[in-house]
């Protein structure tokens, strides 16, 4: 079990590293070539279209693998997973499109044609199925499609952005890589895909969406505080200090991601051993202890590297280190910190039947988040926003501990 997870993790490993560079290298590229200004205008195009990304994403990342453990396994229940899946992901894709189309319309004219361009984040949210891929043990090629689609990113970005005049390339190069790794992952699990009589129903694909709705539904409350900040940020403080949180906010992101790898990788096993004896089996609690020991363990390695080289990394995200740019950065990590016990606590309620647990739990952070948010970043502005999320990230915080004395429980 242990090898199976460190060898998935290395694999994984190798995909979030190559995808973060996009982040970690290009954003703070953006930032210095095309200025705060412009990079905060496309920063808030990315939050809004985040918010249909989600919507198009909906919740199958962990509603499938958890139903691919409670069916049989043969190829008619991978075919009836992943067909009900994207069959109602493009259902959701035709509804959101329309909607983005007729409010870009509204935008400035200088802004259509680069948010059409990112009109390729939700298409790419909604044909990606790496998580069918990882669900059937084959994270290998999920990671070779991922550096592939980081490389292209990078590629178009360090090429073709060179001055102020050039945002339009800079949201090329952001939605390039993501669409690219969405479309790779859904022709190889549609070329692989086992034979069988299964085949598209829209009357299953309706029934995958009422099964998943508690889980989407909280995971878009919770985009409403976690994606909103650089168009918050920009109304409050103005789109250039939209541009230096908007700079944090996507680096932060790849962070978390690079720290929710264990659990990613851990997540199909997790449900696997959870179908099969529930919360008190053995190896389950060995598996959930080996995931949050390494979470915190990169935790606090990332604490130490900031503590030695805080002015060095302000220099390289914003290009000024001011108190300012130091607030951004450790309330980024004081966000950081606390969103590893997120995804832990919303695998375990959703293996476990628990799924409508995620919501209130949700809307509570989200009475939190919001107001305080709002009124810190009107104080002192973009760390204002992080630390409004922390405030309500230590909600999801306790919940998890007690989720954590349930399931470790003799």
């Amino acid at each position: 079990m242990l090898r199976r997870l460190l060898s998935d993790n290395a694999l994984l490993v190798l995909q979030y590293a190559a995808a973060s560079l996009v982040p970690l290298l290009l954003v703070p590229h953006f930032v210095r070539t095309l200025g705060a200004a412009n990079f905060g205008a496309i920063a808030m195009l990315i939050a809004a279209l985040g918010l249909a990304s989600i919507v198009v994403q909906y919740a199958f990342t962990l509603t499938g693998p958890a139903e691919l453990a409670q069916r049989s396994g043969d190829g008619d229940a991978q075919r009836r997973v992943l067909l009900d899946s994207l069959a109602a992901r493009l259902l959701l894709l035709a509804i959101v499109l329309l909607g983005a189309l007729v409010l870009i319309v509204l935008l400035p004219a200088r802004l259509r044609l680069t948010a059409l361009v990112l009109l390729a984040l939700p298409v790419g949210a909604a044909v990606n199925v790496g998580w069918f891929l990882q669900a059937t043990q084959r994270v290998h090629v999920l990671a070779l499609l991922g550096t592939l689609a980081a490389a292209l990113s990078l590629t178009i970005g360090f090429i073709m952005v060179r001055d102020d005049s050039t945002v339009l390339w800079a949201a090329i190069a952001l939605a390039a890589g993501p669409l690219a790794l969405a479309v790779g992952t859904l022709l190889w699990s549609l070329a692989t895909l086992p034979a069988g009589g299964v085949g598209v129903s829209i009357q299953s694909a309706r029934a995958s969406l009422v099964r998943g709705w508690p889980l989407f539904s909280s995971q878009f409350v919770s985009a409403l505080y976690a994606q909103i900040g650089p168009l918050v940020v920009g109304a409050i403080s103005g789109v250039a200090a939209a541009g230096l949180y908007g700079a944090i906010e996507r680096i932060a992101n790849a962070i978390q991601a690079a720290l929710g790898l264990t659990h990613t990788a851990a997540y199909p096993q997790l449900a696997r051993l959870f179908a099969g004896s529930g919360p008190d089996r053995p190896r389950y609690r060995q598996l959930v202890h080996v995931v949050l020991g390494l979470q915190l363990a990169g935790v606090a390695a990332l604490g130490v590297a900031l503590l030695a080289f805080s002015a060095e990394v302000q220099q390289f995200i914003f290009g000024q280190s001011t108190s300012a740019t130091a607030a951004l950065l450790w309330a980024a990590y004081g966000w950081i910190a606390l969103s590893v016990f997120g995804p832990l606590l919303t695998g375990y309620w959703t293996v476990s039947g628990q799924g409508v647990r995620v919501l209130p739990l949700t809307l509570r952070v989200l009475l939190v988040s919001l107001p305080a948010g709002a009124l810190l970043t009107w104080a002192i502005g973009g760390a204002g926003w992080l630390l409004g999320l922390i405030a309500g990230q230590l909600l999801v915080a306790l919940a998890a501990l007690k989720a954590y004395r349930n399931i470790t429980r003799p």
